[in-house]
């Protein structure tokens, strides 16, 4: 009886969140990318590099596979991810009081040019932060809770 009941619930679970497995190849690279950027912040406001692994992990989860390849092939530039960001805040709520989370904000200030991984991680970061606000539906199988 127990075990029938431990399958029915992995079941369920299974059903209620399906995450895409992050491409460890682009965790590593986002991972880079991540720690370049956080590099701005005083070391005591660093995230340690376990926490730094668990949130690119999930930020990597929200990487769209075609933008993706837009940015690797030069195509989706940092300017036109600036003005992503920019028509992203624009179609906000007016009592939408989620801010862009802290990396994505560092990011959209942080030097040009920007790397490549770092315009991967700028992208997933703005679709995770798209998705949370309910501007974007979820990807790929990706159940954020969102609605």
């Amino acid at each position: 009886m127990q075990r029938i009941r431990g399958l029915i619930l992995a079941v369920a679970l299974a059903g209620c969140s399906q995450h895409q497995a992050a491409d460890e190849a682009l965790v590593a690279e986002l991972t880079t990318a991540a720690r370049a950027t956080l590099m701005a912040l005083p070391s005591t406001e660093r995230p340690g590099e376990r926490e730094l692994g668990e949130r690119v992990e999930l930020i990597a989860a929200h990487a769209v596979p075609e933008r993706i390849r837009l940015v690797r092939a030069g195509t989706l530039t940092q300017a036109l991810l600036l003005d992503d960001l920019h028509a992203t805040l624009l179609r906000r709520a007016a009592d939408d009081a989620n801010q862009p989370p802290q990396l994505l904000t560092m990011l959209q200030h942080a030097p040009a040019p920007w790397t490549t991984g770092q315009c991967l991680l700028f992208d997933a970061l703005l679709h995770q932060y798209q998705e949370e606000a309910a501007l974007i539906k979820p990807h790929g199988g990706l159940e954020t809770g969102a609605r």
